[in-house]
């Protein structure tokens, strides 16, 4: 889910983004260059064995199949999928997985039309 903010902050606020330290710049590049490489290749045998963990009842690799799923790594973007394994996570005891299902309502529900 960050990631997609991450995103909206260079494309939307452009002056804004310029206001930013440099240090922070280079880590938000950094970090933008990753996702982009790991939805080539790379993601698609990661996503593949961290499936492998999340089935086995590993809560972190639980968690990181939801990630892989929210932001499309490896596989295609699916959020129900994504808050579903986020959920499994939490439930064995996650804490990142429990901050990733906020995100979900913060991010997702929040912006469904009532």
């Amino acid at each position: 889910m960050r990631m997609k903010e991450c995103v909206k902050v260079k494309e939307n606020y452009g002056e804004k983004y310029k206001d930013l330290s440099l240090d922070y710049q280079k880590d938000l590049e950094n970090l933008l260059k990753r996702v982009e490489k790991g939805k080539n290749e790379d993601g698609k045998k990661a996503f593949e064995l961290f499936m492998k963990s999340a089935i086995g009842g590993y809560s972190k690799g639980q968690c990181v199949v939801g990630f892989y799923y929210s932001n499309g790594i490896g596989t295609q973007q699916d959020y129900e999928k994504a808050f579903e394994w986020y959920l499994k996570s939490a439930k064995n005891g996650d804490a990142m997985a429990h901050n990733n299902l906020g995100d979900c309502y913060y991010f997702i529900l929040e912006s469904e039309p009532k």
